[in-house]
């Protein structure tokens, strides 16, 4: 392949996504005894996950952690009973609720999804933001979904979706994110002249779940005039 200085080079080329991209699902939930409807739902929507996901991977990990961050009036009251036993508010003393912590692990990843639906009905975490190298998705309830979109909007990867008894649309959202993050190419340039510039750009457009069709742009600029 020969170019010329200062004239530019399209190469159109064709690649395969990776197969069986590894896909490790941590999810966090409120602890809080008003957060229980919703850990429900995130329990028993398990298996629909299992079934989406392992469509486009067979290497799925799922893990489950747990906080409470309200020990603050008035989500409860600050006396040393209710501390200990939240749920005191809700009107028995026969309901025990754990007392608010920061955060707390129960399940590591793991591919026993029966072991993670069990781990998810006896307990409930809140939500954790994580760092820049994992997708957030935030599943809550439609009257704070406006909240959590403009939230999303800050994060270099996040998405935002209602939970609600069916909870599909979760389901479509860890399936359209994993196709994102499967689908990621970068292009680097590795020429190393002391008389040439190469410059180049890449996009892509998506063909079907695992190719890409791809458009490479190429400058060569001399510096000998």
């Amino acid at each position: 392949l020969k170019i010329r200085p200062n004239d530019p080079l399209v190469v159109n080329f064709t690649f395969q996504s990776i197969s069986d991209y590894p896909v490790d699902l941590y999810f966090l939930t409120d602890l809080s005894y008003t957060m229980s409807d919703d850990l429900e739902t995130v329990s028993n929507m398990t298996n629909d996950i299992v079934l989406t996901m392992r469509n486009v991977t067979k290497k799925l990990q799922m893990g489950f952690g747990a906080f409470v961050d309200k020990p603050v009036f008035p989500f409860v009251v600050p006396t040393p009973q209710y501390l200990q036993n939240p749920c005191l508010n809700v009107g028995t003393k026969e309901l025990h609720c754990d007392p608010p912590f920061l955060y707390k692990h129960i399940l590591s990843l793991t591919d026993n999804f029966e072991e993670f639906r069990e781990k998810t009905k006896v307990t409930r975490i809140a939500q954790v933001l994580t760092d820049k190298d994992i997708s957030v998705i935030f599943a809550v309830d439609n009257k704070l979904h406006s909240l959590y979109t403009k939230l999303a909007a800050f994060l270099p990867s996040a998405a935002v979706g209602v939970l609600s008894a069916s909870s599909t649309n979760i389901v479509d959202l860890l399936r359209d994110n994993y196709a994102k993050i499967a689908n990621k190419a970068e292009l680097m340039t590795t020429y190393e002249s002391d008389y040439l510039e190469v410059s180049s750009s890449l996009s892509l457009s998506l063909l079907n779940s695992t190719a890409l069709s791809a458009c490479m742009y190429f400058d060569v600029f001399s510096s000998l005039y």
